[in-house]
């Protein structure tokens, strides 16, 4: 098995362990050194719950498709989907402007931020 990294020194620690069942795959473990960058939200940032889908999809069926890409190799009528796709994102789906608020990990969903704070009050009990 093979771990990769794209700076020397980045593999830590590996470690070779036991044999997955019947295969010849072994399990191993490593630590990888390497610095992170703050997630901090740029641009806006779609409201997914409040998006018109209804009339998404009906500006989207009216459009004339096969005219429209008639004679364009397959880059051309991805940029022109997307175009189409994200116009109608921008007309049906509001947006919250990001960069505001504080910077926090991708991960880091309202969700889990509730569960971390009940498990503190739970502590202090």
């Amino acid at each position: 098995d093979l771990v990769l990294g794209n700076e020397p020194g980045q593999v830590l620690d590996l470690e070779v362990g036991e044999h997955f069942g019947d295969s010849d795959h072994n399990s191993i473990t490593f630590t990888l050194a390497m610095e992170r960058d703050r997630y901090i939200p740029q641009g806006k940032s779609y409201i997914w719950g409040k998006g018109n889908y209804d009339a998404m999809r009906q500006d989207l069926g009216c459009i004339g498709w096969r005219g429209k890409l008639q004679g364009m190799d397959t880059m051309e009528m991805w940029s022109m989907f997307k175009e189409q796709l994200l116009h109608v994102l921008d007309k049906y789906v509001p947006v919250r402007q990001g960069g505001s608020g504080r910077a926090r990990e991708p991960w880091v969903t309202k969700a889990v931020e509730t569960l971390v704070k009940r498990k503190k009050e739970a502590y202090v009990k």
